[in-house]
């Protein structure tokens, strides 16, 4: 195959290739970037919904159970001082409204390029919002 081609396509050929491939994975790279916000929300929000159950039976959300909370949420690979946990603390009766609400300050490292081909990065916070609300059946 490569007989059959002449001068400069020899190349040129394989040169191309591999422009495309890296520009390819830059794609790929940046795009699991824009991504991680996302799977963050969905780690907080599956936590999130565990305990609103949680908070449905007993009627509130107790102490050891906020550290339980934000201890699974460690294990996720969330960092805790960047975590803030609102949820109702007084019992409440049966059907009166338990609310759990967890912001997470997530911090983004955005890719700037300035008229050049070196990168630079911004770091910008983004605050990740969670909010599930149920109904006690305590």
């Amino acid at each position: 195959m490569i007989k059959r081609n002449k001068g400069s396509t020899i190349l040129a050929t394989p040169i191309i290739w591999v422009i495309t491939i890296f520009i390819f994975i830059f794609f790929i790279v940046f795009m699991v970037r824009v991504l991680e916000p996302f799977t963050i929300y969905q780690k907080i929000s599956e936590t999130t919904l565990k305990y609103i159950f949680v908070m449905e039976e007993f009627g509130c959300l107790n102490k050891k159970e906020k550290e339980a909370l934000q201890q699974e949420l460690a294990q996720k690979g969330l960092d805790i001082s960047n975590i803030n946990i609102y949820a109702t603390e007084v019992e409440k009766e049966y059907g009166e409204m338990v609310e759990l609400n967890i912001e997470y300050k997530y911090p983004f490292k955005k890719t700037v390029f300035n008229n050049t081909f070196n990168p630079q990065y911004e770091e910008d916070s983004i605050n990740i919002c969670v909010s599930k609300k149920g109904v006690s059946k305590r």
